[in-house]
C-alpha cells in the first residue's frame, strides 16, 4: 500500500500550544474547537477501518500464496525423489522452472508481509494519534467545564479568585491565583515554604522559584527528594533553594523553617501533606506567613466542622480520612489571625490571606459557605500544555514586572 499523504504519521507534532489553550475563557471558541475534532476523529476512525479492511485483505492473499507455495514445493519435493528413483523427468519433466515458481511465491509472501507491515506501522501511527486526539478532546472538555463555573462564579461574585486560575506547574490552576493574591497585596521577602512539593516539577511554588524567589522545599518521599536534590542541584547550591527531607510534624515544623533561616513573615506557607495539615499549621506560632494555601477535605460540606486525628506516623491510603474539613480550616484560620479568601475550583486547596493585608482586596464574606468548592478531582487531569519539565534555566526566566 503506497503512503496516503493525509495519513497522520509518528513524525507528526502536537502544536506548540495545546487547543484547550487556545480556547481557554471563550465559550464559542470551545464549541468550534470540539466540533473540529469531532470531524477528525470520525476522519481517523475511517481510516482505521479502511487499514483493518486492507489488512484483513493482505492476510487473505498471503494465505493463499502460503498454500500455493506449500504445493509447488511438494512437487518439487516429489520430482527430486522421483529422478533418484527412476529418472527426474518422468515424474516432473520441468523441474527448474517448477523450483523458480515456488521462490516467486515466497518472494511474493515477502512483499506481502512487507505491505502487511506497512499498514501495521500505518495503524500504530494512527492509535496514536487517535490517542492524542482524544487526550485533546478531554482536554477541550475540562476547558468547557472550567469556563462554564468561571463564568457562573464570575456573575455571582466579581471579586472571585477562581477566574484567574492558571496552570503553568501547579497541579491545577493554583499558581494563577497566588499570583493574583500577591498582585493585591503584593510581596515583601519573596520566600516561600512548601510541604510535599513532589519531584519539583508539579507544585505550588515552582512557578515562583522561576520569577526569582527562594524558599524551602520538604519532601520525605526519599524518590522524589533525589529527584529534587538531582535536578535542581545548581539552585540548592547556590542557596536559592533549600531542601529539606523532613517529615514536617506538628512537633518540628518550626525547627526546620528554623534551620533553613526563615524570616518570620515570609511571604507564602503550602501545606499539602495528606494528612496532619491542620494539626501543622496550628503548631505553627512563631512564623506567620502572609499567605497560606492549605489542603481540605471537600467531602465535608460548609458548617460541617471534622479534623483527622493526629497522628506522626500517618500516610495517606488514597481514602477519604485525610485533613481537615474547609470549616474547620476556616475557624483555625480565624484563631491564628488569618481569612479565607478562595479555594481552587477542583476543591483541593483553600487560600488563607493574614487579616492585616485583607482590606477590601477580597471577596467577603470570608466563610466556607462562601468560598467552599466541592471535590472536582478529575480537573486535575487538565494537561493545558505539553508535559511538565523541570526548567533548564530558571534564572533567565525571571518575571521582571513580579514585586
Amino acid at each position: 500500500m503506497q503512503n496516503d499523504p493525509s495519513t497522520p504519521s509518528t513524525a507528526q507534532t502536537a502544536p506548540a500550544n495545546s487547543a484547550a489553550d487556545w480556547v481557554e475563557g471563550d465559550p464559542a471558541k470551545v464549541t468550534l474547537a470540539m466540533d473540529g475534532f469531532s470531524k477528525a476523529l470520525a476522519d481517523l476512525h475511517g481510516q482505521v477501518a479502511k487499514l483493518d479492511s486492507t489488512s484483513a485483505s493482505n492476510f487473505g492473499l498471503i494465505s493463499q500464496v502460503i498454500a500455493a507455495m506449500n504445493e509447488r514445493l511438494t512437487k518439487v519435493e516429489g520430482g527430486c525423489a522421483g529422478g533418484k528413483q527412476g529418472g527426474m523427468a518422468a515424474v516432473n519433466p520441468n523441474p527448474i522452472p517448477g523450483g523458480a515458481r515456488a521462490i516467486e511465491a515466497s518472494n511474493q509472501l515477502l512483499r506481502l508481509e512487507a505491505v502487511q507491515a506497512t499498514n501495521s506501522a500505518s495503524s500504530v501511527n494512527l492509535a496514536a494519534h487517535l490517542d492524542y486526539l482524544v487526550s485533546e478532546m478531554l482536554d477541550l472538555q475540562l476547558a468547557q467545564a472550567i469556563s462554564a463555573l468561571v463564568e457562573a462564579r464570575t456573575q455571582q461574585d466579581s471579586g472571585t479568585l477562581c477566574r484567574y486560575e492558571h496552570k503553568v506547574f501547579s497541579q491545577s490552576g493554583e499558581d494563577g491565583i497566588i499570583a493574583e493574591i500577591f498582585r493585591r497585596v503584593g510581596t515583601t521577602n519573596r520566600v516561600f515554604v512548601e510541604c510535599a512539593p513532589g519531584n519539583g516539577v508539579e507544585n505550588n511554588t515552582l512557578y515562583l522559584l522561576t520569577l526569582g524567589w527562594k524558599g524551602l522545599w520538604i519532601e520525605c518521599d526519599p524518590k522524589n527528594f533525589d529527584a529534587i536534590a538531582n535536578n535542581f542541584a545548581r539552585q540548592i547550591k547556590d542557596g536559592t533553594l533549600f531542601l529539606d527531607q523532613g517529615p514536617a510534624l506538628a512537633e518540628n515544623f518550626q525547627s526546620l523553617l528554623d534551620k533553613a533561616s526563615i524570616p518570620p513573615e515570609f511571604d507564602l506557607l503550602s501545606l499539602d501533606i495528606d494528612g496532619n495539615d491542620y494539626w501543622v499549621w496550628k503548631n505553627l506560632v512563631r512564623y506567620r506567613p502572609r499567605v497560606v494555601v492549605i489542603e481540605y477535605n471537600a467531602i465535608f460540606p460548609p458548617g460541617c466542622e471534622w479534623v483527622m486525628d493526629y497522628d506522626p506516623d500517618a500516610r495517606w491510603d488514597g481514602s477519604s480520612d485525610f485533613g481537615a474539613s474547609l470549616t474547620a480550616l476556616e475557624r483555625l484560620g480565624g484563631e491564628k489571625g488569618y481569612q479565607l479568601v478562595g479555594c481552587s475550583l477542583n476543591g483541593v486547596n483553600a487560600f488563607f490571606v493574614r487579616e492585616d493585608l485583607i482590606g477590601d482586596r477580597f471577596s467577603s464574606p470570608f466563610t466556607a459557605s462562601h468560598h467552599y468548592e466541592p471535590p472536582r478531582y478529575y480537573f486535575t487531569a487538565r494537561k493545558a500544555g505539553h508535559r511538565r519539565a523541570v526548567p533548564r534555566n530558571l534564572r533567565q526566566t525571571s518575571d521582571r514586572r513580579d514585586g
